[in-house]
């Protein structure tokens, strides 16, 4: 494992690329941050010595420790430093002499920054000295092992997986299929499925050749090539690469051949797999067909797009169920006469053992080999075994690898902006749901996601990834799109990530696997059990976010109201009984690095203090369900840095104060209000024209609210609009409902959602030459829409999903919806819509309605881009 984690590495980097950009020149410490960079050189060649040093000496992992502390004291005094300077580049300053704080604050950070490269420098001394010790002990290291061959096996019997086995040869057989994919995650039986599969009887006789070989993490080219001329008992002695591959070529095209491509992690260098699609692209030629094993299912979808066209099917196996479960387990314990659990007390401990592997297979098959051997068969010898299970998961049974071993080779492939995202699981209990929006706010507050314009579409990419390595399972996802709201971890794969969570030092655990609170946390998820009082002397906890608990009992003695180093807050459902909320915020305005402020649902919040100005570092700031919220700061703080902003569903809040036009980095809007006639402090429509980078936005308009001729044009000019919902909230003014006819917005827009419009047809802007890029249309709650406009029913419409929900007046015909209005729609959902024409359906329920998936023409790629592209940008606060 890495000594120095995949945090402090990537921290290292960030720390670095600003010491060498803005940071560098900010505040007159110029020769300081010089003097950084310089001993940031230093120390980036301490790191790529850490990675290739395969001694685990004390000496290294005594450096690493120092490191990581030093890396990020470092970076919250750049962060800090940027910060401040990203803060006086957006006020006027009207003096030319700096004021005593700004002296003071000076000479402070000039000591911080000598400091720390005084450090720096003395650790990186230290490693000179490492270096020397190092050499002489070198004659005495044993020489480095060699990266793993391809290998090829001999599959043996296996017992079981009938349905899997079947599905897989009845491709092979009836449906002309000639690649297969089999996707999932580690200890799931890919590889035992395609044993199966290839010692089949009828895949014997219907192959001339069988090639097994197992690919692996780290493989040579030219060794893969010789593992299948091997398999084939062709003689290459002599032979150069090229040869190899006409070798290769040749054999393949002659014979049909089945390939087992085992366990493969990616396609570098690629010609390897260049040659055998190429072969297999002969499909006149021959018969032959791939099977191909990954964790990484946009490994085999990249594979199987090279050449194979339609005759690709791709199989995921599940977790087993209950019944499947006991039986392996019994299997493994008792041998193959038992295959079911009676009422015998051993039989109800065992039960409680089969449930803890959560239809692991691997860990099934690990922990009966474990208590096959637990000597006497007694349940309360079972029990100990049962109330141990974290230790039972990484013994090693006949020498094979164990459980969390397993999975750990899926976390080592990742690259390190990945580990850290993947780390972040930790800190949420077993079985927990997890709001994505939440994953990607936190990781856009502390950092994780850097070097884009775009950080949240940045990361729920990072999230597919995950998902796509099968590290993360998804719980829900909206129907049109896939767009994934919460997910989960599989509780093994959480057993490998906290044991790398806290050999990283990204959280810390109590010896039995609890997630506790101590001086050392970097991150902490707070449950009923947490003691803050653990926090004393904490000085560098950089997140903590409420998990399953709407308490803190805070008051400013307890030990986290010490704690000033936070970037990610999230107190989302907090209750403020019992809370001196004067104290809450004065804590929380004390977070001079704080870029994720969460306040989700804070049902009895009333305001937002003025000195919330002081958090000039914010980027993400969420107070969405406020209900008792009635004011903001007025006029609107300046945020340089802010690019989300959420006062959706606050309904106390009336209007939103001046001031927002000067937030210029603004990316999502939710929960804007038009404001009335007579709010003189109110941002109005016409201020967003200047917020340039809004991707996102939700408008909410309220009777009495004022629209004014300039209002109308105001969004026409956010090039960069995506995403728009207005919810007119039943208004019956006839006035402002005729404004609302005219509003110009911009032709980019992918996603707009209307709600509670009493209109008696669409407004004419909603048309195909007026949004000619739009893809969903969502129209619900509008009691009074009858038709849609002339405009509507022109030809042009790129709409692939619509919605249409409590419509009870809406007259058009529905058969003209499904099949004429939107050529490329494959997604409709409706509920009662109780006057549409010809509708087939009952009311009263939703249907929805999918195009066929062969009426879609590349339709896997159509999926692939719904995820990647701008789509990514809209929240869950657009849908209901």
């Amino acid at each position: 494992m890495d000594p120095i984690g995949p945090i402090v590495g990537t921290v290292f980097k960030g720390l670095q690329e600003q010491v060498q950009t803005q940071a560098q020149y900010a505040l007159n410490f110029k020769d300081q941050f010089k003097e950084m960079q310089t001993q940031l050189e230093l120390m980036q060649a301490f790191l790529n010595d850490c990675k290739d040093d395969k001694s685990k000496s004390q000496t290294v992992k005594t450096a690493s420790k120092h490191l990581r502390d030093l890396t990020y004291v470092a970076d919250d005094i750049v962060t800090g430093c940027h910060i401040r300077e990203d803060y006086k580049r957006t006020i006027e300053s009207t003096f030319c002499l700096p004021s005593c704080k700004e002296v003071v604050y000076r000479w402070d950070m000039g000591r911080k920054l000598t400091e720390i490269n005084q450090q720096l420098q003395n650790m990186h001394n230290m490693h000179k000295m490492h270096e020397i010790l190092d050499k002489v002990g070198q004659k005495s290291k044993p020489p480095a092992p060699s990266s793993r061959k391809p290998t090829w096996l001999v599959p043996q019997k296996i017992v079981g997986l009938e349905k899997e086995t079947e599905k897989i040869t009845n491709w092979m057989f009836t449906g002309n299929v000639s690649f297969i994919g089999i996707a999932g995650m580690g200890g799931l039986g890919k590889t035992t499925i395609a044993q199966k599969v290839f010692n089949h009887k009828q895949v014997k006789d219907r192959f001339r050749k069988r090639i097994w070989v197992c690919v692996s993490q780290t493989y040579d080219e030219g060794e893969l090539e010789r593992s299948i001329l091997d398999m084939l008992g062709v003689e290459y002695k002599g032979c150069n690469e090229g040869e190899l591959q006409t070798k290769i070529s040749e054999l393949l095209l002659k014979n049909n051949t089945l390939i087992v491509l085992d366990d493969v992690w990616s396609l570098k260098g690629g010609g390897w797999w260049a040659l055998i699609s190429t072969a297999f692209q002969e499909t006149a030629k021959h018969n032959g067909c791939i099977i191909v094993t990954s964790r990484i299912k946009n490994v085999i979808e990249s594979m199987a797009r090279q050449g194979f066209n339609n005759n690709v099917e791709i199989h995921e196996p599940k977790l087993l169920g209950k019944v499947e479960s006991e039986k392996l387990f019994c299997k493994f314990v008792f041998g193959p006469t038992k295959t079911k659990f009676n009422g015998s007390e051993l039989d109800k401990v065992g039960k409680q053992i089969v449930h803890k592997c959560n239809g692991l297979p691997l860990a099934i098959k690990i922990v009966g080999g474990v208590m096959s051997g637990v000597k006497p068969r007694t349940p309360a010898e079972w029990m100990k075994k049962c109330e141990k299970f974290r230790e039972v998961i990484i013994e090693k049974v006949e020498g094979s690898v164990n459980v969390i071993d397993s999975l750990q080779l899926s976390y080592d492939e990742l690259p390190d902006h990945l580990k850290q995202c993947l780390l972040c699981f930790a800190i949420y209990p077993d079985d927990h749901e997890i709001e994505v929006e939440q994953l990607k706010r936190w990781w856009v507050g502390e950092g994780f996601i850097r070097g884009t314009e775009t950080p949240n579409k940045e990361a729920y990419k990072y999230l597919l990834q995950l998902i796509n390595r099968f590290l993360v399972e998804v719980t829900k996802k909206r129907d049109f799109d896939g767009r994934v709201y919460k997910c989960k971890m599989h509780d093994m794969v959480r057993e490998m990530v906290i044991r790398n969570a806290k050999d990283d030092g990204f959280c810390d655990f109590s010896d039995k696997g609890k997630h506790i609170a101590t001086p050392e946390s970097l991150h902490l998820g707070v449950t009923k059990d947490t003691s803050f009082q653990s926090l004393i002397r904490n000085k560098k906890l950089r997140a903590l976010i409420l998990t399953t608990c709407d308490s803190i009992g805070f008051n400013k003695r307890i030990a986290l109201a010490k704690v000033k180093t936070l970037r990610v807050l999230d107190l989302s459902r907090l209750k403020l009984d019992g809370i001196s909320v004067d104290d809450l915020w004065h804590w929380i305005t004390s977070q001079k690095l704080l870029a994720y402020l969460n306040l989700q649902d804070v049902a009895d919040l009333k305001e937002i203090p003025p000195s919330i100005q002081k958090l000039w570092g914010l980027k993400i700031l969420v107070l969405e369900g406020c209900k008792s919220l009635r004011s903001l700061p007025s006029p609107m703080a300046c945020f340089p840095r802010l690019r989300v902003l959420d006062v959706g569903n606050c309904s106390s809040l009336l209007w939103i104060p001046q001031g927002l036009s000067k937030v210029s980095s603004l990316q999502e809007l939710f929960g804007f209000k038009i404001p009335k006639g007579n709010q003189q402090e109110a941002c109005r429509l016409s201020d967003l024209e200047k917020l340039k980078q809004l991707k996102v936005l939700q408008v909410d308009i309220m009777e009495g609210s004022l629209i004014r001729d300039d209002d109308l044009t105001a969004l026409e000019s956010l090039e960069k609009l995506r995403v728009l919902s207005i919810n007119a909230n039943g208004i019956t003014d006839d006035e402002l409902l005729q404004k609302l006819k005219k509003l110009c917005v911009p032709k980019g827009l992918k996603h707009l959602y209307l709600r509670r419009f009493c209109l008696e047809a669409t407004p004419a802007w909603i048309s195909p030459s007026s949004l000619p890029k739009l893809q969903f249309l969502c129209i619900e709650d509008s009691k009074e829409l009858t038709q849609f406009s002339e405009n509507f029913h022109e030809d042009g419409w790129m709409i692939e999903g619509l919605s249409l929900k409590f419509l009870p007046k809406l007259k058009e015909e529905w058969e003209w919806l499904q099949k004429e209005a939107m050529p490329q729609l494959r997604y409709l959902e409706v509920s009662h819509c109780n006057s549409l024409k010809s509708y087939p359906y009952h009311t009263d329920d939703l249907y929805i309605w999918e195009k066929p998936r062969d009426e879609m023409e590349d339709d896997k790629e159509v999926e692939r881009n719904a995820y990647e592209e701008d789509n990514e940008e809209e929240c869950n606060t657009c849908e209901d």
